[in-house]
């Protein structure tokens, strides 16, 4: 399925897959940051090993649903996403999400836990802080002038986007909409039974000490790792560097047998 093509309000707008990886033998699906959409990892599925089959999600009020009403509460944004993961089909799969996306990532593995369903076979965090300490910086209440700063100094969004009138009048009410998101955050009842693999940007303002509280939310094995670079260090300064962690992670996961994926 092509990253541009028109999807319904169904499970299927929610998570599309870019490619077609036929010797897949685990699925990643992507979770993307506020303000963002599934383009933020639109080079992942070329980069990343015919192995893995990369799914990516697409929340609605962007890109090619555009004119879908948003998603402005976390749990009904969670429902939302669990149950397009399980219209996927079933396999080994594991989620990545970077800040708001990787809260996502967290709740909605914890929701098919709950649901007594497969939990994924690792979690891929990026760039927020664990549910116990996560405070957003911004609220949907900010100024305009405020979350213009903030997209400005977390980079990841084109400055000639906050540069024109009329695309910043797309922008901002994307992100006050996802503000509205993460304010439902919170600590989940219990330890998930997900390895967790913890990534940081060095020049990020999230120091690695408090990355590493996510250990508290995971009675599996849990990393933390720094990479070059400021918020959107993924897709950014360190790419290469994230590319290869997940691959190493996903190789090892899931040794040579028979192909099978999440869908």
């Amino acid at each position: 399925m092509s990253i541009t093509r028109a999807v319904t309000d169904g499970p299927a707008a929610w998570i599309v897959r870019p490619r077609s990886r036929p010797r897949a033998r685990v699925t990643l699906v992507c979770f993307h940051s506020a303000s963002s959409g599934a383009a933020m990892y639109r080079r992942w599925p070329d980069r990343l090993p015919e192995t893995v089959d990369v799914a990516l999600v697409r929340m609605p009020g962007r890109e090619n649903r555009l004119r879908q009403p948003f998603v402005e509460d976390f749990d009904a944004a969670v429902a939302a996403l669990s149950t397009a993961l399980g219209e996927c089909g079933s396999g080994p799969y594991a989620l990545l999400g970077h800040s708001m996306g990787a809260h996502l990532a967290f709740a909605v593995a914890g929701a098919r836990v709950a649901a007594g369903l497969p939990p994924p076979r690792h979690l891929f965090l990026c760039g927020t802080r664990p549910p116990h300490l996560f405070r957003p910086a911004f609220t949907a209440a900010s100024s305009d002038g405020e979350l213009i700063a903030a997209l400005t100094m977390m980079g990841g969004t084109d400055p000639a986007l906050l540069a024109n009138e009329e695309l910043r009048r797309m922008v901002l009410p994307t992100f006050r909409a996802d503000l509205r998101v993460c304010a439902g955050v919170r600590p989940p009842r219990r330890p998930l039974p997900c390895p967790l693999s913890v990534f940081g940007g060095e020049q990020d303002d999230i120091p690695g000490t408090e990355l590493d509280q996510w250990r508290r939310w995971s009675s599996r094995s849990v990393t933390t790792s720094m990479f070059p670079g400021r918020h959107f260090f993924l897709v950014d300064e360190s790419e290469d560097a994230v590319l290869g962690e997940v691959g190493r992670v996903l190789a090892e996961l899931t040794p040579p047998g028979p192909d099978v994926t999440l869908g």
